[in-house]
């Protein structure tokens, strides 16, 4: 068993293609490719955290939509979009969160549909930003906008985050402490 992590594929919502500038002809397109990606990487028996806006369309089509993919547990941390929980557990999501805690290999991840600052873990998954961002600091979106529309492992994660700490290509988070001048790390 595998554990991977996307967000903000945006089903059936036809102006994602132009929003975010998206490579397809229309809605089948993507559709197409997004499963295709997904079913390629995900194994019917590993775990997928989804970290927001899985789709806008009718809730029966986004339930056909759910059964194409793979994944044995399928942890949807919510976004603005989505729709209410047991809406979103009828189309299949086996859980439904607002924010998770996760500790992988003694690294304290939470996760999140829109990028939040955390001096409590070492790293934060969010969605949400679409194209704008991959990696701020310790943030690191997973959405299929900056992740060649594929989900994205943990070990990928792990492996692309202290890279890109180590080449220094990094937007330097800017945080204020109490009584003290603006820094930047």
């Amino acid at each position: 068993m595998s554990i991977w992590f996307t967000s903000d594929h945006h089903f059936f919502h036809k102006n994602i293609l132009k929003y975010c500038g998206r490579p397809f002809k229309n809605l089948e397109e993507m559709h197409e490719m997004m499963i295709k990606n997904w079913n390629s990487k995900i194994k019917p028996s590993d775990t997928v955290y989804y970290l927001g806006d899985f789709g806008l369309g009718p809730k029966q089509l986004m339930k056909e939509l759910m059964v194409k993919l793979n994944g044995k547990r399928k942890i949807l941390i919510k976004g603005n979009h989505d729709k209410s929980d047991a809406s979103m557990l009828e189309i299949g999501f086996t859980e439904i969160h607002k924010y998770m805690d996760l500790n992988y290999q003694n690294v304290s991840i939470f996760l999140s549909h829109v990028p939040m600052r955390s001096i409590y873990h070492r790293l934060v998954l969010c969605g949400h930003v679409h194209e704008k961002m991959k990696v701020n600091g310790n943030i690191y979106n997973v959405g299929v906008d900056v992740n060649d529309f594929t989900p994205i492992s943990i070990n990928e994660i792990l492996i692309n985050y202290w890279k890109t700490l180590k080449e220094g290509k990094f937007i330097p988070m800017e945080f204020k402490i109490e009584g003290e001048d603006e820094q930047k790390i």
